[in-house]
């Protein structure tokens, strides 16, 4: 029996089956289309999914192809209401990437290659049927040949049609705007720089201008008078040269130029997620679990989360290194993380496209002004780059009431260990992590003690030496500096830190009994 079915070759399904096979569970890869992406389509990859790339090993492929946009700027009639900078971002990468979602997959199915995956093209899932076992899925080729193919797992990473949510009956709520928006990838020529992203707004609408890469070439994101509450009742043109032109130069200039158009087309904004993201052995990752406004590029990143998310857990439950409720947190978290996302994209989407004067003016004034402060700033680029995504009500989540240092639930921060950093220390690796902080005072016991449980629980155990014990306990990595210990809030103390495999904090401790007890449904 194959362990694991992929329905989808789009990035969510493509790292979902590459994750997989880096675990070593045996897996195919299906999609019904004949070509992989041919548009631009996604272009945002955030902060936090290139931190997952550098962690399963792509990352210089993709910083090699995209380009760095360092903030975001919005512009109301000449004005910038305000200038947000990832600079301060809390990340090895401060800054939004820009690549087009075909060069996206294209880098991913060389990932996926490299464990001896291919997409098997036009075959199409058409119908499954759950067992004692797991699935029995029926698959149809290009020829109309038909395939029973007996599957351990079954993962929906097909779009926003998924035949795999649709047959399991999940509902797929939400609301659509009633305008129709239009997308544009072109040529500019404008005084503008190329490392920002700017947002023109006013009370006749909006344009947002991506840089993406090509010399002055854009993804603008725009709406035309014509397209107002037209809603889904008929196809509308798509926008011209002549009529973006027009419309970008009402916001940014009668010399702006556009010229050599790649892709125009409209598009519809859809709000919409499924009751569930599991129904035992069966998932839904990515379009096929929730679909979201383009407002901060949140779309693709959130899918890939999930895949990232849901990998581990599934191949340590399919080897018997962990009980099936690991699975259960699959759905808790990103059902809920995907939830919250989804009323925050449609939030942002209402204010970007304020027609009302007076409430216009007082959006205006309101990113104005609450924009000047650093700790606003902050706060934003962390919710925009995925980096501030908290699970603290997983059941793999233990809080033990120490304060100080990053809270559980939390991604394990990245720190700088001398000519290394912890994120250099956890790539590639496929296990629980132990971070000890020793402190000022260690117990040279209780050292050996949780080194010996590491290795029982096939954890990687990190012994992060406190500056004080340069000479005095050879053992572990100094920290030289004393960075690492204030960041995790262990300067004065022996600190322990449980970060799972995707590089969450699940628990820390003062107590090494207490880290025992929380990795006690890991079987061994």
């Amino acid at each position: 029996m194959l362990d694991v079915l992929v329905v989808g070759a789009g990035p969510s399904g493509l790292l979902m089956a590459s994750e997989l096979a880096r675990y070593g569970l045996k897996c195919r890869i299906i999609d019904r289309s004949a070509l992989p992406t041919q548009e631009s389509k996604a272009i945002v990859i955030q902060a936090r999914t290139l931190e997952m790339f550098d962690h399963i090993g792509v990352i210089d492929s993709f910083l090699e192809k995209g380009i760095r946009l360092q903030a975001v700027t919005p512009i109301s009639r000449g004005h910038p209401l305000a200038h947000v900078s990832f600079a301060h971002l809390p990340s090895p990468y401060p800054f939004v990437l820009s690549l087009e979602q075909r060069e996206t997959e294209a880098l991913l199915t060389q990932h996926l290659t490299s464990f001896g995956l291919t997409i098997e093209r036009e075959v199409e899932l058409t119908s499954f049927q759950e067992t004692a076992e797991g699935i029995q899925a029926t698959l149809r080729s290009k020829s109309g040949q038909e395939e029973l193919l007996p599957v351990k797992w079954l993962i929906g990473c097909d779009g926003a049609h998924s035949i795999v949510r649709k047959s399991l009956e999940f509902s797929f709520t939400g609301k659509a705007f009633k305008d129709v928006f239009s997308l544009a990838d072109l040529y500019i020529d404008w005084d503008y720089p190329e490392n920002q992203l700017f947002a023109f707004l006013d009370s006749q609408g909006f344009i947002v201008a991506f840089p993406i890469p090509g010399k002055k070439r854009y993804r603008l994101i725009f709406q035309l008078d014509r397209c107002r509450n037209q809603g889904g009742e008929k196809e509308l043109p798509p926008p011209t040269l002549e009529e973006t032109q027009a419309l970008l130069q009402r916001y940014a200039g009668a010399s702006v130029r556009l010229h050599d158009p790649v892709w125009m087309t409209n598009f519809h904004i859809n709000s919409r997620m499924t009751s569930s993201y599991r129904k035992d052995h069966l998932f839904l990752v990515g379009d096929a679990a929730h679909i979201h406004s383009p407002v901060g590029g949140q779309g693709m990143n959130t899918g890939l989360q999930d895949a990232f998310n849901l990998a581990w857990k599934l191949a340590f439950v399919h080897q018997r290194r962990a009980n099936d409720r690991l699975l259960d947190t699959y759905n808790l978290e990103r059902h809920g993380f995907g939830k919250k996302l989804l009323e925050v994209t449609e939030k942002a989407s209402h204010l970007a496209t304020l027609r009302n004067p007076i409430l216009l003016t007082l959006r205006n004034c309101l990113i104005s002004t609450i924009a000047r402060f650093s700790f606003v700033q902050n706060f934003l680029t962390r919710i925009i780059s995925q980096t501030a995504i908290r699970y603290p009500k997983s059941l793999i989540t233990r809080e033990t009431g120490v304060f100080g240092g990053p809270k559980v639930g939390m991604r394990a921060p990245d720190a700088t260990l001398g000519d290394t950093s912890l994120y250099t220390l956890f790539r590639k690796s496929t296990c629980f992590h132990i971070l000890l902080f020793t402190g000022p005072k260690p117990d040279p016991g209780v050292i050996e003690e949780c080194s010996h449980f590491a290795e029982e629980k096939k954890a990687q155990l990190i012994l992060i030496r406190h500056p004080q014990l340069s000479l005095a306990r050879p053992q572990g990595i100094l920290d030289l500096n004393g960075t690492a210990h204030r960041l995790y809030g262990a300067s004065e103390r022996t600190l322990f830190y449980c970060l799972r495999p995707d590089i969450y904090i699940g628990c820390k401790t003062e107590k090494l009994l207490k880290l025992k007890k929380f990795l006690l449904f890991i079987k061994p």
